[in-house]
């Protein structure tokens, strides 16, 4: 049985969750999506959802603006990549750079983190990157919050007991330009449950976006989550791992893209 899809508008005040916050509704259908959501926690440690509010014209424009890629080298090393102190990856890295599978990335971080600023590469196509990876980036941290506040009421949790380990000034959106060589049968994930699981403990939720036009998005339960779940409730939830890579048979899309978004210290783990 595949991964169900969960509309989360349904936990929104307006229908249109830009227009308006999380509420409290205890209809049937918001029951009902409240036990799908736990039954896919418990399965695969993961979900699909529409209703979010980030559009599918948005995520087009993502994955349009990764073009950036066949930007000429000077382009790209204009903005290349750097490891800051914290830890924190921002910027262009080429091929090889960050894991050996021959692809070429972009990681994005908030436009607040003063401390790990992004590099953004010159010219008018790197203006045009950068206004649309700014607003998406922001998009997805809320969207991010959001998910943590529906998992405390799927959870039975207190406000905010999972949002106040939510790192403000850290989450990431990683675009990747994968080589043809790359370019192996993989699941509609795009490849990308491997680059969750390589990013560690501390991962509390990623968002895996499709090259289609497609306003259904994956959530996979990171690490930081999945154990403190674990330990809090003594309840089994699965990981990213087979049942998520077989969800549908396909071809590895030339661009990924993926939201990362981390706790802010050990108290998940």
């Amino acid at each position: 049985m595949g991964i169900p899809t969960i509309d989360i508008s349904l936990f929104y005040e307006y229908e249109n969750p830009s227009k308006g916050g999380l509420y409290d509704d205890p209809s049937v259908e918001r029951t009902k999506a409240v036990n799908t959501l736990l039954a896919s926690l418990s399965t695969h440690g993961a979900f699909k959802i529409t209703g979010h509010g980030i559009s599918g014209s948005m995520i087009q424009r993502v994955f349009d603006s990764a073009n950036f890629f066949s930007q000429h080298k000077h382009i790209k090393k204009s903005a290349a990549g750097s490891r800051h102190k914290n830890g924190r990856l921002r910027g262009y890295w080429g091929r090889g750079m960050v894991e050996p599978d021959s692809s070429e990335s972009f990681v994005v971080g908030p436009e607040t983190d003063g401390q790990s600023p992004t590099p953004w590469p010159i010219g008018v196509r790197g203006d045009i990157f950068r206004m649309v990876m700014q607003p998406f980036s922001r998009d997805c941290a809320n969207l991010h919050h959001d998910l943590l506040h529906i998992l405390e009421e799927a959870l039975g949790l207190w406000d905010s007991e999972l949002v106040s380990h939510r790192a403000s000034e850290d989450g990431e959106v990683h675009i990747e330009h994968h080589a043809a060589a790359c370019a192996a049968p993989a699941s509609r994930l795009k490849g990308l449950i491997s680059q969750v699981e390589a990013q560690g403990a501390r991962t509390t939720l990623a968002l895996a976006f499709q090259n289609n036009a497609c306003e259904e998005i994956v959530v996979l339960c990171g690490v930081a989550v999945r154990r403190w779940i674990q330990a809090r409730l003594g309840a089994g939830v699965g990981g990213p791992g087979t049942s998520l890579r077989t969800v549908e048979d396909g071809q590895r899309s030339k661009y990924s893209v993926i939201y990362l978004g981390y706790d802010n210290s050990n108290t998940l783990r």
